[in-house]
């Protein structure tokens, strides 16, 4: 079983507190392994609830949910905890994960292809999976910064507020709309998910 988590930037995050300089775990890779943790207090405490589970002893759902975890391994009996950061980095259980799949697919490459040894195979698709990957993360949170600041800051601009009103009469409308990327529809927006059918014209900000 494997739950992914975000990590994001405020007063309370692990940001604040990190100094590379000790050694400590890097901040996703602290939120990833509270994952399992997170886990076995919650079957735990459903175990005691509904089944009366004394403290020190497994009960049925706890159980349940160990069985979900490798059955050997560095993560047997564990939910493994993934994190991607708000700079894009990723937790080192996403490298476990890479090569496990990495491995796979370059044994079918090798058995299919004779250009490549086995270590060569195992590094070109580790290499594309981790780009991937990387690109997915960064543009994951671009998403959510921009989701918000349409939702939130976009609330309460002017801009918006004319077009609420029912008609687009702020001067700088297209400007916000560009920043903010209020019509994606029409691939003018840097959210726009056409832009590639729009990549001949030329937008002027």
């Amino acid at each position: 079983m494997v739950d992914i988590k975000g990590l994001g930037i405020g007063e309370s995050s692990d940001y604040v507190s990190f100094r590379a300089e000790q050694g400590q775990l890097k901040p996703i890779d602290r939120r990833a392994v509270k994952v399992h943790k997170e886990y076995c207090k919650a079957a735990k405490d459903l175990d005691s609830k509904y089944h009366h589970t004394p403290d020190g002893e497994i009960g049925p759902v706890k159980s349940a949910l160990l069985s979900f975890g490798p059955v050997a391994g560095k993560y047997e009996g564990t939910v493994l905890g993934l994190g991607i950061g708000c700079f894009g980095e990723l937790s080192a259980g996403f490298n476990d994960v890479c090569t496990f799949i990495a491995r796979n697919r370059a044994v079918s490459y090798v058995d299919r292809y004779d250009d490549k040894s086995p270590k060569e195979a195992l590094g070109m698709f580790r290499s594309r999976i981790r780009r991937v990957w990387g690109h997915a993360a960064i543009f994951a949170w671009s998403d959510l910064i921009l989701d918000r600041s349409r939702k939130l800051v976009g609330l309460q601009s002017p801009a918006a507020c004319a077009t609420r009103a029912g008609g687009d009469s702020d001067p700088n409308f297209e400007n916000y709309d560009l920043f903010h990327a209020q019509s994606p529809d029409t691939g003018r927006g840097v959210h726009a998910r056409s832009w590639r059918a729009n990549r001949d014209v030329d937008v002027r900000l």
